[in-house]
């Protein structure tokens, strides 16, 4: 009798089922009294809080894209201008040493690969003015000229245009011997044509100009420089 009432009897209502842990006792219908506190925030309330973290990381993050962006284009022209700048003193450089250098077997060749440097403006000039003056001094004798540029200055680019200063040294050999002339210099006036810088003019370099003191007091003039673009002819050398 005892044993069927011990097998027939239903579990008390509060018993959980076999298997499962007891509730805990103690805290609010649900929470445990112990244990680290399962609370999840709803999806709609989580939104938001997302949003006003995403929101300021985008924004940085397009920042940080302009102002790349903006110095990637800074160092882009910086770097065209320098090139710009390395070409027109290539181009200077070039036509210094064409400029002074002739030979008396070949002064047409040498004229032409002088005016293959310049604009047709300053070809047409040299052509009319400067080269019958050329041909005449070399046809005299076995004369031969070699300029050899030592220092090229370029000043700002300005747009397409620009100005050089050219320093050379001459070494020149004829009927009545050898001479050598140090540190002639001259000025290039020099555009940009379709992408390829040609010289305009050729000019003497300036002189520092004197500013106090009497006329009397005025020093000499300073070391040898380019003549006047009229009277400029290649080759020949400074009275002495």
């Amino acid at each position: 009798m005892t044993d069927d009432a011990d097998h027939g009897s239903p579990p008390p209502p509060d018993a959980p089922p076999s298997g499962d842990p007891p509730p805990a006792r103690g805290g609010p219908e649900g929470v445990p009294t112990g244990g680290v506190q399962d609370v999840r925030m709803p999806d709609d309330e989580r939104r938001p809080r997302l949003a006003l973290i995403l929101i300021p990381l985008v924004a940085l993050a397009a920042v940080s894209v302009v102002l790349a962006a903006l110095g990637w284009s800074e160092a882009t022209d910086a770097n065209a201008e320098r090139d710009d700048a390395d070409e027109a003193r290539r181009v200077a450089a070039e036509f210094g040493e064409a400029y002074l250098s002739f030979d008396t077997d070949d002064v047409e060749g040498a004229t032409d690969r002088l005016l293959t440097l310049a604009t047709e403006t300053f070809a047409d000039e040299f052509e009319s003015t400067r080269a019958p003056s050329i041909e005449e001094l070399f046809a005299a004798g076995d004369t031969v000229t070699r300029a050899s540029v030592q220092d090229v200055f370029t000043g700002e680019l300005d747009g397409d245009r620009t100005r050089a200063l050219v320093v050379v040294d001459i070494d020149a050999s004829g009927p009545e011997g050898e001479q050598r002339l140090v540190g002639l210099s001259f000025v290039l006036e020099l555009v940009r044509e379709d992408s390829t810088w040609l010289v305009d003019a050729v000019g003497p370099a300036p002189f520092p100009e004197v500013v106090g003191g009497s006329a009397g007091d005025a020093p000499a003039s300073p070391g040898p420089s380019a003549p006047t673009p009229s009277t400029t002819t290649p080759g020949s050398t400074p009275a002495g």
